[in-house]
């Protein structure tokens, strides 16, 4: 397995909430299902897939893929009202007069966070496609949702030392009661599209959002990105 560190400067996103519709919230953290979405989107562009198949190829040689929190964090969130225009693209025709365009769109309220730069780690046993990938990739969240990737490299994997805990998004079901902290859970989805519970190594304490090792027992790292062993997380 190896290991590929993304830095990515994301200014201004929105990955709506599975369980949101017309006022459409937005996480404040990079899901792991988005991040796979924008690799398989990323492998279409390169030519190593076409339609439905990128995304079944990225969930293959994807094994995770997470943000992490090496250093302190801010960001916000901020409604944003967007017109859609569906009732074009359900009558598949367009409106003939500015009425029927009223007519034919609706008011959304999606939510954006503003953020700054933001930290991801991919563990891969194909790491060469999934950097090419990366370096090109366009957009995590909808489609105002466009980043600049800084830096993608490959770092080696191995055991921590004098470390006070993981850094990176990891399942709600392994983190025992004697270790859980003030960090946040959040429900979303894993790097297959399953629903799962993610415990987020931030604490949240009014408008400050600072990060909070996660402890557990046996952790590795690759360069500044700190995880559970195993693969279970």
């Amino acid at each position: 397995m190896e290991a590929i560190i993304a830095k990515l400067r994301i200014p201004f996103f929105s990955i709506k909430r599975y369980d949101t519709y017309q006022i459409s919230y937005s996480y404040i953290f990079l899901m792991p299902s988005t991040i796979v979405g924008s690799v398989g989107s990323s492998l279409a562009l390169l030519g190593e897939c076409k339609g439905e198949d990128c995304i079944n190829l990225a969930r293959k040689i994807v094994k995770k893929a997470r943000e992490y929190f090496p250093r302190k964090i801010t960001f916000s969130k901020s409604p944003v009202i967007l017109k859609r225009v569906r009732g074009m693209l359900e009558d598949k025709k367009m409106p003939k007069s500015l009425a029927e365009f009223f007519s034919s769109s609706d008011a959304l309220v999606r939510e954006y966070v503003v953020s700054e730069e933001r930290n991801i780690l991919i563990l891969t046993d194909k790491p060469s496609p999934i950097i090419e990938a990366v370096k090109i990739m366009e957009r995590l969240g909808d489609s105002e949702s466009l980043l600049s990737v800084i830096d993608v490299k490959e770092s080696e994997i191995g055991e921590c030392e004098k470390e006070d805990g993981v850094n990176v998004m990891i399942k709600n079901e392994i983190v025992s009661q004697e270790t859980r902290g003030e960090q946040i859970t959040v429900d979303g989805f894993d790097e297959l599209g399953k629903k799962s519970a993610f415990y987020i190594p931030v604490e949240v304490k009014g408008y400050s959002i600072k990060p909070s090792p996660i402890k557990t027992s046996k952790v590795m790292c690759a360069a500044d990105a700190v995880f559970p062993e195993g693969d279970n997380w």
